[in-house]
């Protein structure tokens, strides 16, 4: 039998009250049943699947770690990671776009995707673009007046299955800038707000 914290639900940044004979609140139950979280290695509290370890013990704060359970409810389903050796070829993995929102100090937005982040945002901090020259075919770097002296600054970013779904979700994010623009504040809080829980970003 392991101890948890009072009523609290077990999941690693959740503090809804629960009754004491349950681990996690409804939300996460049905999300550990789903098979789409599991324990933290180091703290043995729950987090997503997607990552090793809970974003407390990534960054390296210091929490009380929670024992093995006898009575643990084990999901009712598990996911495990595809894989085929054909992918060993890199042309047989789908292409992914990156669709990112970037800001600048004087207030402009930017919605574009690359394959590339870093490099994209290389490319604004330098306020430089590749261009083809018509000739030679050449790629050299051109600076783009419009852009010097913005401090671009990445706000949101997803992955897109290729180009073609990257544009959709350009042309979805821009129509939502017009329509709705308090949801395209919330989706950019959230981005940052993760951000600053994996260490990335500082107050």
């Amino acid at each position: 039998m392991w101890w948890k914290k009072k009523n609290v639900c077990a999941y690693w940044d959740c503090k809804t009250a629960i009754s004491d004979d349950e681990l996690l609140c409804a939300q996460h139950k049905e999300k550990r049943n789903a098979g789409f979280i599991d324990r933290c290695p180091k703290c043995q509290r729950f987090k997503d699947i997607m990552y090793h370890l809970c974003q407390d013990c990534y960054v390296g704060r210091s929490v009380k770690p929670l024992g093995t359970s006898t009575r643990e409810d084990q999901p009712k389903q598990k996911f495990r990671i595809e894989y085929s050796e054909e992918w060993s070829d890199i042309s047989q993995i789908r292409d992914k776009s990156y669709v990112y929102i970037v800001g600048f100090d004087d207030g402009s937005v930017q919605v574009g995707q690359t394959r590339d982040m870093a490099i994209r945002l290389a490319e604004l901090s330098e306020s430089r673009e590749t261009v083809t020259e018509k000739n030679t075919g050449a790629k050299f770097e051109e600076p783009q007046q419009s852009d010097v002296g913005r401090s671009p600054r990445l706000d949101f970013m997803e992955v897109t299955d290729g180009e073609k779904a990257g544009d959709a979700r350009i042309a979805q994010l821009n129509r939502m800038m017009e329509s709705n623009p308090g949801q395209i504040e919330a989706m950019i809080y959230e981005f940052h707000q993760h951000m600053r829980e994996f260490g990335f970003e500082v107050d």
